[in-house]
């Protein structure tokens, strides 16, 4: 049942719940979700984990143009894959969310490794030197990014497999589409 005075959504709930569910049955989800090489593929891909410490940007309560004093050390690229195949002059901008790395409760990191929270993209240590580390992509966050900056200051430390690249449309399908009130 729809909320009064909404739209339902344009996928099926169950179904992309039953996608989410069945890509993250594994025990390994690290391997599962990333792709073996950063080499493959282009340059910068979307899903790739880029490394860019840098602040935030957003428009204040002021309609001001600034910045979060918490600084992001890792981002990750939502902006479509081709947009990187055409000319920085024409098309000079992508989209990226910053990557918080956080020590969860034992229940939210069952959340987020379910992937059930709909604003966040959960995403395990892709290095074993950050093993101990939990790491979130805040999809409520996004940022537009030169693909110059990016491409000239960014290090791809992280891509995602074609099943983990699944899981990240999945759960931006059910994030950017879920109008339907069942995550009010």
């Amino acid at each position: 049942m729809v909320a009064p005075g909404r739209w339902p959504p344009v996928y099926d709930a169950d179904q992309l719940q039953k996608l989410i569910r069945d890509l993250v049955a594994t025990n390994d989800l690290a391997a599962l979700l990333y792709a073996g090489s950063t080499s493959e593929g282009g340059r910068i891909c979307q899903g790739d984990v880029v490394r860019m410490p840098c602040e935030l940007p957003f428009i204040d309560d002021d309609g001001e143009p600034s910045a979060t004093e918490i600084e992001s050390e890792y981002w990750l690229v939502i902006g479509n894959t081709c947009d990187f195949d055409r000319d920085v002059a024409k098309n000079s901008w992508t989209q990226v969310v910053p990557i918080d790395d956080r020590t969860p409760t034992a229940e939210q990191l069952d959340g987020f490794v379910r992937y059930k929270p709909s604003r966040a993209f959960y995403l395990p240590a892709w290095d074993n030197a950050l093993r101990d580390k939990h790491f979130i992509a805040d999809l409520s966050t996004p940022a537009a990014a030169r693909k110059a900056a990016l491409l000239q200051h960014g290090n791809v430390v992280a891509r995602l497999s074609r099943q983990g690249w699944v899981l990240l449309h999945s759960c931006l399908v059910r994030f950017l589409c879920r109008d339907d009130g069942r995550f009010d």
